[in-house]
């Protein structure tokens, strides 16, 4: 016998089951690919980790709209992914932003307003594992130009 109505805890404990599903299977690909999501080798192409995702995003759409989706592949938990990946990295480049802009600070720098601005409101989109050196607002602002 199924019940009419499903309630809020159902539903919020079902989301957790899913989120916890989703995050497992993230973390086992994470380490199977060598977390080149988030890090990527920089062999061929110098795009940002946010950039490279989108590009992931856009080509799972591509196969599932026309139908060319390889055996096996499981499209909707791989766009979920892909979406919690680039949140992730989201989150990961405002925290080094931010860790970078209060380093600055620290060090006696002065950061100019369009950097802290850009810390504040997540706008650096930039990688901040390029591991050049450079500051993701230095990225972020050579984009911009």
């Amino acid at each position: 016998m199924t019940s009419k109505t499903i309630s809020q805890e159902q539903v919020e404990a079902a989301l957790r089951e899913a989120s916890e599903e989703l995050i497992q299977f993230l973390m086992e690909k994470n380490r199977s690919y060598g977390n080149s999501a988030i890090e990527p080798v920089r062999i061929f192409s110098q795009a940002s980790p946010l950039e490279q995702i989108n590009v992931r995003i856009d080509d799972k759409l591509s196969r599932m709209i026309h139908g060319s989706s390889f055996p096996g592949d499981n499209d909707e938990q791989d766009l979920m992914g892909y979406f919690m990946l680039k949140k992730a990295c989201q989150i990961l480049t405002k925290n080094r932003a931010s860790f970078n802009l209060a380093q600055e600070i620290a060090e006696g720098s002065t950061p100019s307003i369009v950097d802290t601005a850009n810390v504040l409101t997540g706008r650096c989109n930039s990688s901040p594992f390029a591991g050049d050196g450079a500051s993701p607002m230095t990225h972020f602002l050579d984009e911009e130009r």
